[in-house]
């Protein structure tokens, strides 16, 4: 079983959600691993929600004392991770389809509270989800395929099917998770509600009932996305100046926020083989 490789796509190729689904659904994530080649690795906090579904195989979630096995045919609801140490696990084969949401896209499009979901991964048919009882159906016929491509199409098609009657999107939610991934997350929340003509405490209403996050670790989560992929990309940075460029006050409180965050410092992730950290969170943003 494989615990670490570099190159993410032995694990999981991202590719680009349809177009129709632009501002709600960021990239297809597809996994494709042969008998013997899993994984058994910690999954780390994006900031999106996945829904998902198994054409082939089993795959086990597991969170704080409670778990979830999924195998061919099924389909599932990923919340936030925020605090909760999560690992999912598969021996292989597996044939697994991600569609990757944007923060707001699970409420606007199906009423989902990402307090409902937060840590957790949920069977589609949990009441939790809000999903529509045809919308369910829809993606447990995405699961039934055989094809990769059909079901990826009928996956994003359910997604797409709920358009029409989207909620509008929720403010100042919406422009809060916009002005934190245009500044890579490094602005402190007092400053993005005064930019936005609101309060810390509205935001963190919001971000607690639609997220299960606070608006702090969100910005956090963002900012860890934005360093990893800078630590993964091309030459290894000088760490002093990627500190100053990623809105830390130095290099030692990069390296505390990177422990914190990791588990390991900045030298120590340069080395790190997490094929999941890198397709997941290093090339999210």
């Amino acid at each position: 079983m494989k615990k670490g490789d570099n190159s993410a796509e032995s694990t999981y190729r991202a590719t680009s959600a349809d177009p129709a689904l632009a501002g709600y659904a960021r990239r297809l994530m597809t996994a494709d691993i042969q008998a013997g080649a899993g994984f058994r690795q910690q999954v780390w906090p994006t900031g999106f929600f996945y829904i998902g579904v198994i054409l082939e195989g089993r795959i086990t979630a597991r969170w704080e004392g409670a778990e979830l096995t999924l195998t061919g045919g099924e389909a599932h609801f990923s919340g936030q991770i925020g605090r909760q140490t999560a690992r999912l696990e598969t021996e292989g084969p597996l044939r697994h389809i991600l569609l990757e949401l944007n923060p707001d896209a699970p409420y606007r499009l199906f009423g989902h509270r990402g307090a409902r979901s937060v840590g957790r991964v949920l069977d589609i048919g949990s009441a939790a989800t809000g999903l529509p009882e045809e919308a369910r159906r829809q993606v447990l016929a995405a699961a039934s395929e055989d094809s990769t491509g059909r079901a990826a199409e009928k996956l994003q098609a359910a997604m797409k099917a709920l358009i029409e009657k989207a909620k509008p999107a929720p403010e100042p939610f919406r422009s809060a998770c916009d002005l934190w991934e245009e500044e890579g997350g490094r602005l402190p929340v007092s400053m993005v509600a005064d930019r936005l003509g609101t309060t810390q405490r509205t935001m963190e209403r919001q971000f607690a009932d639609l997220l299960g996050l606070t608006p702090k670790t969100y910005a956090r989560i963002v900012q860890m996305a934005n360093v990893a992929g800078a630590l993964q990309r091309g030459e290894p940075p000088v760490l002093a100046a990627l500190a100053t460029e990623m809105g830390f006050a130095d290099q030692a409180h990069f390296t505390r926020v990177m422990r914190a965050f990791f588990s390991q410092s900045p030298r120590d992730f340069l080395g790190a083989e997490d094929d999941l950290l890198a397709s997941f969170v290093a090339r999210s943003r």
